[in-house]
Order: C-alpha cells, then sequence, then structure tokens
C-alpha cells in the first residue's frame, strides 16, 4: 500500500474517533449538565475535523469535488481556545465571561470562511495557494501557542491553590492537561518552523498522523476520567475572625503582631493532628483540620503560609514523611515500603515517592 495512502488511513482514524467520542462527550453534557463535558467534546470534534483536509485530498475528494476545496468546517483559530475554556471549568479558579473574547478571532476565521465558500471555484484555489492563506495558517498557530502558553499558567495557579486546601494532589492537579498543551505547542511550532523540504517527506507526515491521533487519544481518555476539581467547603465560616484582606478575597500580608496568633494555631494544630493521627487519612483537606480545630480554614491556610512558608499540602506530607522515616528504621517491620507509603497517608506509590524525595532528596529503599 502506498504510504501516502497509510497516511490517510491513520488521520481518519483519528477523524472517526475523535467525532465519535466528541458526540459521547456532548451527549454526556446533557445528562450531566456540566460545561466542561460540553467544551471537552467540542474540542475533540473540532480536533478530529481538522485532521479532515489530508485525508479527503489523498482519497481524491478535491479532485471530484473542487467546490469544497474551502469549507468552514476547520477551526484553526479556535481549537486551543476550547481546550483552555475545558480546563477552566475542571480548575479550581474563578470563572468569567471574558474567557469566551478568545474566541473572536476563530469567530472571524469562520465568518471569511463562509463567505469563501461561496465563491467560484478557480477564486477558491487562488485563495487556497496564495500566500495569504499559508501566512494566516501560521498566525493561527502562534496565536493557538499563546492560548496554550495561557493554558499552562492557568494550570500552573490552580496547583498552587488546591496545595492550600489538599493534602493530596491525585486526580486534581491537571498536570496530564499542561502537558498536553505543552506538547501540542511544541508540535505546532514544529510544524510551522520546519523547512517545506522536511514537512512534505513521507517519514515526517506518518510520524505526525501517528502523533495528532495518539494526542486525540490521549485527550478522549484522559478527559472522560478527569474530574471538575472541587474545593472543600465549611457549613460555618465565621468560626473565627479573619484578617479583613482576607475576608475581602486579597492575599494576607506577613503581620508580625499577628505571627504569635499564627504560631499558636499551628502548636494546636500540630498537638492535634499527631495525637489523632490524622495525616494517615489520604483525603485529608483543610476543611476537616478546621472543623477539628474549631476555626476558620483560611485563618489555618494563613497561619501554615506564614509561620512555616508552606502550603497545607506541604505540611501535612511533612508529617506523613516523619513517620515513614521513623517506620523505616525499624528493625522489626511486617509492612513493606509501599505498605509503609499506605499507612502514613499516600494513596500510591508514586505519591509516597515523590514526597519522600521532595523532602529527603533520596528515596525510601535508599533511605
Amino acid at each position: 500500500m502506498d504510504i501516502e495512502l497509510i497516511i490517510a488511513f491513520i488521520n481518519l482514524i483519528g477523524v472517526i474517533q475523535g467525532i465519535v467520542m466528541g458526540f459521547v462527550f456532548i451527549i454526556s453534557h446533557k445528562k450531566k449538565k456540566k460545561k466542561a463535558t460540553l467544551f471537552l467534546g467540542i474540542f475533540v470534534i473540532v480536533y478530529a475535523l481538522n485532521l479532515l483536509q489530508g485525508p479527503l485530498y489523498q482519497f481524491g475528494f478535491f479532485s471530484k469535488y473542487p467546490e469544497f476545496i474551502i469549507t468552514p468546517i476547520y477551526f484553526y483559530w479556535s481549537i486551543f481556545v476550547f481546550f483552555y475554556i475545558y480546563v477552566v471549568h475542571i480548575s479550581t479558579l474563578p470563572k468569567t465571561k471574558l474567557i469566551y473574547l478568545l474566541f473572536i478571532p476563530g469567530l472571524i476565521e469562520q465568518i471569511v470562511g463562509v463567505i469563501n465558500f461561496f465563491k467560484d471555484v478557480d477564486t477558491k484555489w487562488d485563495i487556497y495557494m496564495s500566500d495569504m492563506y499559508l501566512y494566516s495558517i501560521y498566525a493561527s498557530i502562534i496565536y493557538s501557542s499563546i492560548v496554550g502558553v495561557i493554558t499552562i499558567m492557568h494550570i500552573n495557579k490552580h496547583t498552587r491553590k488546591i496545595g492550600d486546601y489538599f493534602s493530596l494532589f491525585e486526580k486534581k492537579e491537571l498536570q496530564w492537561a499542561k502537558l498536553f498543551a505543552l506538547f501540542g505547542i511544541v508540535f505546532m511550532l514544529t510544524n510551522m518552523l520546519l523547512p517545506s523540504e522536511i514537512l512534505q517527506t513521507n517519514w515526517f507526515g506518518t510520524l505526525s498522523a501517528i502523533i495528532n491521533v495518539a494526542l486525540l487519544y490521549w485527550v478522549t481518555v484522559r478527559g472522560y476520567f478527569q474530574k471538575t476539581v472541587i474545593l472543600p467547603t465549611m457549613d460555618n465560616n465565621d468560626k473565627e475572625e479573619l484578617p479583613n484582606r482576607v475576608k475581602k478575597g486579597k492575599r494576607a500580608t506577613k503581620n508580625k503582631n499577628d505571627l504569635p496568633k499564627y504560631t499558636k494555631i499551628i502548636e494546636e494544630s500540630n498537638a492535634l493532628i499527631l495525637s489523632k493521627k490524622l495525616y494517615a487519612k489520604p483525603d485529608l483537606t483543610i476543611v476537616d483540620l478546621a472543623t477539628e480545630l474549631d476555626m476558620h480554614p483560611k485563618l489555618i491556610s494563613l497561619s501554615i503560609n506564614s509561620t512555616l512558608n508552606q502550603n497545607f499540602n506541604t505540611y501535612i506530607n511533612g508529617f506523613r514523611i516523619e513517620k515513614a522515616k521513623g517506620m523505616l528504621k525499624e528493625e522489626k517491620s511486617d509492612l513493606s515500603i509501599d505498605g509503609i507509603g499506605l499507612e502514613v497517608g499516600f494513596k500510591s506509590k508514586s505519591s509516597f515517592y515523590t514526597a519522600f524525595k521532595k523532602f529527603t532528596k533520596t528515596t525510601p529503599s535508599k533511605y
């Protein structure tokens, strides 16, 4: 079989997979009423449609129907915007309608596409083969890369925020989405910057097709299992007076006059965590600790940040690692290293090893 046909079939697999799964997500959105699922479904469909032009060209569709050479079914300017808004809706950061302004270039793209679609075939081919059309593709790649960077920055902010609420990050930090955005940026810019001699080779076409289908499959599977990250809340948030800046939702500055109060809170927290072994609870949140201490969770978070210069996640993992170090030193132990990790509050081997290395600069087995 011709290598170019193989490339076309690979892309066609991605198109079919993306359109089917995209509609599954959209139908699921109607049942669950979750905007994140809707935008994920649209993103997957748009991604799939952007792979369609290659197979149509290779199978001779445009030779038989040249009037479809320019069709407004491609969304070069909107593809990463859909992914970004999906990420916004599954993250913990506030949502604002201003993010939808990012769709303006994509809207213009579709309007121009509709206008060009009704032009005669010769004019369409002139547009398709023009430098202006090529430059518009390059501009869409640059724009998508910028939106990709915004997505990564958003995920970084989200990760910092959940560190103040959760003792474990598993399935909450959205690192897969960050890697997808990063890989997507690199892949797009590579396609734009490489010389045409390389881009037109069969081996590069095959590699690009495989990467596109793999990325589409990856985002489909991870998106299917990814749940919206929701911050824990407390029924009564007025248990302790808060600094005015915190009440207004602003970042609190370190006030030397408040340090004795914060230090006392940390001492009470330390004693409670050790006496009740709260660190051993894998799903421990700052709200759980606040309930035990009968305090506002933001006050505890402020105390941890101001006194220890840590977030809640690092604070609790410190107790876990200290307990694990003690258990590893015991000569007689019925638990394996992985078992010790589970015993002190980690859900998996990977989270235990990552935290242990962060605190001790070595692995549990070497320790």
